[in-house]
């Protein structure tokens, strides 16, 4: 998983299709299921306070997904 910190209260995480497979999820159940996007959003959030030490207060999450040329 790859963090950014691009302000002060922003960050960017992008994650592999592996390391998303590796966590429980599938990417058309997390795109397509708003339940299983929230609960994603909560798992990811929670992996980045335990490898940045920081706790974030969560008012809103945005989830973008997109594929690299890779699996284009």
């Amino acid at each position: 998983m790859e963090i950014e910190h691009i302000g002060d209260n922003k960050i960017r995480c992008a994650l592999t299709e592996q390391e998303i497979e590796s966590l429980g999820y599938d990417i058309d159940e997390i795109i397509a299921n708003s339940e299983i996007t929230q609960e994603f959003m909560h798992t990811v959030l929670e992996l980045v306070e335990e490898q940045e030490h920081i706790q974030m207060a969560v008012s809103y999450t945005h989830l973008r997904a997109h594929e690299t040329p890779e699996h284009l």
